[in-house]
C-alpha cells in the first residue's frame, strides 16, 4: 500500500508506480536552473524591507543618460528640434525654409514633421495677413457667398417688418384705439369719479340726434374718453336745443353724470341748461328723466401740475352730478342753451358713470342734481 501524504490524503495512482527518489523532467530543469542562477546580493536572500517613511527606490527608462529618438528609440542621438525640443535622429529632421522662419526659428534649423506643418500654416496666415491693400479689397468666391447669404437672410427677416410697420403708418389711429392703449396701460377702466360705461371702449355707441352736427365734429366725439386739445370737440351744426342718444352694451345701473367741456373752445360755448334721462325699454323710450341742471362755468378748473408746470393731461377738472341710482341701457342727452354763443356749441367728452357711495380714493367734487 502506498504512504500517505503528510496531510493524510495518498498520491495519485500514476505517482504510485514510481520508485522512492525518482524525479521527472520538470523537476531536473528545475533544479538545474536553480543551479545557475546567481547568488542573492543580501546576505539573507531576501531584500530588507524600506524603512517606514521612506518610498522604494524605482528605476525610470526616462532616467537614462542617453538620449533616444522620439520616432527610433533603438537609435542613441544627440539632436533634437529646434522648435519643440523633442529628440529626433538625423532622418526625422529636416532643415527650415526661410519662408518659415518664425521667432527662435530661424533658416537652417531641424525641425520635426508635426512643427514643420505648424510653421508651413504660420508661414501662410502671415502671407495672408501682409496681402497689399489692393488684393485685401477684392472680394472671393467665399465672401461673395457668405455676403449673398447674409443679405438673404436680412431681407426674409426685415421684408415682413416693413410691411407691418408700412401698413400701420398708413392707416392712422383713431382715438377710440388710443383710449384702449391707454386702459390697458392703467389697468383698469375705473378711475377716481367712477367707472365710465358710456365710452366706446366698453362697448358704448351714438344713435343719433335731432339736428345734425358739424362736419369733423361728430357726436362720437363725446364717447371717445379724450376730451383733451389734441382730439376735436363735438360742435353742433344749427340753433338748440338738440337731443344726443347714446346705447350702452348692456343694461347696468348708473349714479353719476359728467359733462366735461373741451379746453380748446369758448367758454361761451359750453352748454348750459342740459337733461339726462335713462331708458330700459328702447333708444326711443320711455324715459326717466334723473338729471335737470345747469352746468356752471365757474366750477370748471384747469389742471395743474406740480411746480406750475404744464399738466400732461390738459382735461377740465369738472364735477360730478351725483343721480339717484337708475337702471339703464340707453341714454338722451338734452342740451337747451350755451354760455351765450350763437355760432355753435361745443362739449369735449359726455360720460355716464357709477361709482360706490364710499370711494376708496379721495371723493371728487360732487353736485347733486334736479331730478
Amino acid at each position: 500500500m502506498a504512504p500517505p501524504y503528510a496531510n493524510g490524503t495518498r498520491r495519485p495512482y500514476w505517482e504510485r508506480r514510481r520508485p522512492a527518489g525518482h524525479l521527472t523532467r520538470n523537476h531536473r530543469l528545475s533544479l538545474t536552473v536553480r543551479s545557475v542562477r546567481p547568488a542573492s546580493p543580501y546576505p539573507s536572500g531576501v531584500p530588507p524591507r524600506v524603512a517606514p517613511g521612506h518610498a522604494p527606490v524605482r528605476i525610470h527608462p526616462g532616467a537614462e543618460r542617453e538620449r533616444r529618438c522620439y520616432d527610433h528609440p533603438h537609435r542613441v542621438i544627440q539632436t533634437a528640434c529646434a522648435r519643440c525640443r523633442t529628440p529626433f535622429c538625423a532622418d526625422c529632421l529636416t532643415p527650415v525654409p526661410p519662408a518659415q522662419a518664425s521667432g527662435t526659428v530661424v533658416s537652417g534649423d531641424p525641425a520635426c514633421r508635426r512643427c514643420r506643418e505648424e510653421l508651413a500654416h504660420l508661414a501662410v496666415r502671415r502671407a495672408w495677413d501682409r496681402r497689399p491693400w489692393w488684393q485685401r479689397l477684392r472680394p472671393t468666391w467665399q465672401d461673395m457667398r457668405r455676403a449673398a447669404v447674409t443679405s438673404a437672410i436680412i431681407g426674409a427677416i426685415a421684408l415682413p417688418i416693413g410691411v407691418i410697420v408700412r401698413e400701420i403708418v398708413a392707416s392712422p389711429i383713431t382715438p377710440e384705439e388710443f383710449a384702449r392703449i391707454a386702459f390697458a396701460l392703467r389697468g383698469g377702466f375705473g378711475g377716481p369719479e367712477g367707472t365710465n360705461y358710456l365710452n366706446t371702449v366698453l362697448g358704448g355707441t351714438y344713435l343719433g340726434a335731432s339736428a345734425p352736427s358739424a362736419t369733423g365734429y361728430e357726436p362720437t366725439r363725446l364717447i371717445d374718453t379724450w376730451a383733451t386739445a389734441r382730439v376735436p370737440a363735438w360742435r353742433t351744426a344749427s340753433a338748440l336745443p338738440i337731443e344726443l342718444t347714446f346705447a350702452l352694451p348692456n343694461q347696468t345701473v348708473a349714479n353719476r353724470a359728467i359733462l366735461r367741456p373741451h379746453p380748446g373752445e369758448a367758454r361761451d360755448t359750453w352748454p348750459r341748461a342740459f337733461e339726462v334721462a335713462f331708458s330700459t325699454v328702447g333708444p326711443s323710450g320711455p324715459w326717466t328723466v334723473v338729471l335737470d341742471t345747469d352746468l356752471d362755468p365757474g366750477t370748471v378748473a384747469t389742471p395743474t401740475a406740480p411746480g406750475g408746470a404744464t399738466p400732461a393731461d390738459d382735461r377740465f377738472v369738472v364735477p360730478s352730478f351725483e343721480v339717484r341710482e337708475t337702471p339703464v341701457r340707453w341714454v338722451r342727452l338734452v342740451i337747451r342753451s350755451n354760455g351765450g354763443s350763437r355760432d355753435y356749441t361745443s362739449l369735449g367728452e359726455f360720460e355716464v358713470l357709477y361709482a360706490p357711495r364710499t370711494p376708496l380714493g379721495a371723493p371728487p367734487s360732487v353736485v347733486p342734481g334736479r331730478p
